[in-house]
């Protein structure tokens, strides 16, 4: 196996490696100025929305939409947001408005969504929901917390 190179897959970067037999067949086609049959091998996957991670993801009673500018991002009735691309549910910040997720450069907060799509839109439900599931959220940038929302749920005055 030889280490020929690497591969930008969203943040990360993969090695690829190549049998012997694999590079000896890449330096004959170079060499005789042939297309490589390889490249085809490393090109980037394509990232559409695999229903059998969702459905297998879902809790009973949950709906699903696709995102319409990333169709591999799905966001659910409960207010979760999953890449099916990566296979994982994303982290979301919490407001004392919506709940909201950053996704490369695109800003996705479910209030907005739910609108969008027809859905009722409960901000304490939604909480609870957090809460009674103990589902991770972030907060304050990049510390990553559970169960700790109470503070969003106490009145505020000015």
């Amino acid at each position: 196996m030889k280490q020929i190179g690497y591969i930008i897959s969203g943040y990360r970067m993969k090695k690829i490696y190549i049998t012997n037999d694999e590079y000896e067949r890449a330096e004959y086609e170079i060499y005789n100025d042939i297309p490589l049959s390889l490249a085809s091998n490393f090109s980037a996957k394509d990232k559409t929305l695999d229903e059998g991670y969702v459905k297998e993801v879902l809790i009973e009673g949950e709906e699903w939409i696709s995102i319409e500018e990333k169709p591999y991002m799905v966001l659910t009735s409960y207010s979760r947001m999953i890449n099916t691309h990566s296979k994982r549910i994303i982290k979301p910040a919490i407001s004392t408005l919506t709940i909201y997720w950053t996704v490369s450069e695109l800003n996705i907060r479910s209030s907005k969504e739910f609108l969008k799509y027809g859905w009722k839109y409960n901000h304490k439900e939604q909480l609870q929901r957090y809460l009674d599931l103990n589902w991770p959220i972030m907060r304050n940038g990049h510390k990553y917390i559970k169960g700790e929302l109470g503070y969003l749920f106490k009145q505020r005055t000015i």
